[in-house]
């Protein structure tokens, strides 16, 4: 079936479904509403951080000439206020004006391995090198060992994420009974690699609405070792 968009027929007037789709043959419908979730619960707060303090530590390197690829590697999801990590950012960078001649030679600079704020800084070797990547300038990579959120007994919190945004597909799908109506998770952070099994646990205890048909994991991902797009995952119909 091919479907086209028939978004000209929603009614701008009413709280509506993101999407509305008609299949050029049949005439059947279906209507998208696509919702982001995430956990930890305060992953986007925490992700705007990191590239706040990616950027400040830019600013205090200015006069630097970065002229091949350098690589500065800090925390996922760092925790704390501006007023906390400002110093750090700030101290970060000065280290770096500090021992830049050895740097610019080769050499990385490391936090301490007792220091409760790891990360390093260094100029990024040729092998490691992806296509498209700047042949200047800094890069910034993160690592965080993921939590594993247990489907089986789920936090409360991520319950009752879900319970509001079932409240909100039911009021948008009230109008369109006849229509498959279809959930889009855009899935973030620890919730990101779940499989339809995992989801499955979930939804046995955070029954999805009648009024919702079909839900999909949504994700924006590697699918080889060049090459990134979007890729989807039927996790509940009925």
């Amino acid at each position: 079936m091919v479907y086209n968009n028939r978004e000209n027929a929603i009614d701008s007037t009413k709280k509506q479904p993101e999407a509305l789709y008609e299949d050029s043959d049949s005439h059947r419908e279906l209507v998208i509403e696509r919702k982001s979730i995430a956990w930890p619960p305060d992953y986007a707060q925490r992700h705007h951080k990191d590239h706040w303090m990616s950027d400040v530590f830019l600013k205090e390197l200015l006069g630097i000439r970065l002229d091949t690829l350098y690589e500065l590697n800090l925390p996922s999801l760092i925790n704390g206020t501006e007023l906390e990590l400002r110093p750090k950012a700030v101290e970060m960078a000065q280290q770096v004006r500090l021992h830049w001649p050895a740097i610019a030679a080769g050499s990385i600079l490391k936090s301490t391995p007792s220091s409760s704020f790891q990360w390093y800084f260094r100029k990024l070797p040729d092998f490691e090198k992806q296509d498209g990547e700047p042949d200047s300038g800094l890069k910034v990579s993160s690592f965080r060992t993921p939590t594993y959120v247990n489907a089986s007994d789920p936090p409360t919190e991520l319950g009752d994420m879900l319970e509001k945004i079932y409240r909100d597909c039911a009021k948008k799908f009230a109008a369109y009974s006849d229509t498959t109506r279809i959930l889009v998770l855009d899935t973030f952070e620890d919730l990101r690699h779940n499989d339809a099994e995992w989801w499955q646990s979930i939804f046995d205890r955070y029954e999805p609405p009648n009024e919702i048909n079909e839900i999909w994991a949504a994700a924006f991902d590697w699918i080889t070792d060049e090459t990134q797009d979007w890729m989807f995952e039927l996790l509940k119909s009925r």
